[in-house]
């Protein structure tokens, strides 16, 4: 069942920028991320615009085993809810 949490794999400046690290890292993590598709989200935080990468709808067991997957392969993440 779904939860609601997500894994946040990194952070951009722009949608561009966000876009081109989502494809480098779903390359880079094929297979830590097993399918999953990196979402791209506009955020506004400290009244600055990002776009976080994120994986979404995920149980916190999922999330907490996808990211554990993904720090294994040298990669950063963090879960988010």
């Amino acid at each position: 069942m779904s939860s609601g949490w997500a894994v946040q794999l990194a952070a951009s400046k722009s949608e561009t920028e966000a876009k081109s690290d989502a494809a480098r890292l779903d390359a880079k993590y094929a297979s830590a991320l097993m399918g999953e598709m990196i979402g791209v989200s506009k955020a506004q935080l400290n009244g600055a615009t990002v776009f976080r990468l994120r994986i979404g709808g995920l149980s916190r067991s999922d999330a907490a085993s996808l990211c554990a997957r993904v720090k294994v392969n040298g990669g950063n993440c963090f879960l988010a809810k």
